[in-house]
């Protein structure tokens, strides 16, 4: 089911993404996608797409006054449009598959990555660069670099790129050898 879904929601997905780069949007379809996809993620509204008595209208509404909170706006025309071609098409529930292509693509095109270390002690500048070098060369790409610190590392760092996930810390490490002693 998971790679039809995916099958499905890939003209979409590229669709959008065509638009949004000729319209110099990425970032804002980015965001608008994310916050749908996290909104028919959702158990209750997962079960009102289900439901025959809800018209694509009232979806339509009960879908922008969600997304009004964690956006700020109403949708555009455009990102309207968009939602109407899902829900006539009996596609709205892609949206999740449809914005992980999206931001696949984009990432793509863009040549960038988001990369978010956890660090028990901020980062020196020198740190920051050598570790963006190494993960630029790593991803081939360039690299965006957010740190935060966590205080319940006890040393070493865990990067999170995308779907990546490199635990380097010490209690990661820990976990590793115990269970390599297990067996």
């Amino acid at each position: 089911m998971m790679a039809e879904n995916t099958t499905l929601a890939r003209p979409y997905a590229q669709a959008v993404f065509s638009h949004a780069k000729q319209q110099d949007t990425l970032t804002q379809w980015s965001d608008i996608l994310s916050v749908l996809a996290a909104i028919l993620s959702d158990d209750n509204m997962a079960a009102m797409l289900s439901r025959p008595d809800v018209n694509n209208d009232a979806l339509l509404e009960i879908i922008n006054s969600v997304s009004v909170q964690k956006i700020q706006r109403d949708f555009k025309t455009e990102e309207t449009n968009f939602i109407h071609l899902l829900l006539e098409n009996k596609r709205l529930a892609l949206l999740p598959e449809i914005s992980e292509i999206f931001e696949a693509l984009k990432i793509d095109a863009q040549k960038t990555i988001d990369v978010v270390v956890d660090t028990p002690y901020p980062l020196t500048e020198a740190q920051q660069v050598a570790m963006i070098t190494a993960l630029e060369k790593r991803f081939e790409c360039s690299v965006s670099l957010a740190s935060h610190i966590d205080e319940s590392l006890i040393a070493g760092v865990i990067i999170r790129a995308g779907d990546t996930v490199i635990d380097g810390s010490a209690v990661g490490q820990m976990n590793k050898m115990s269970k390599l002693i297990r067996y």
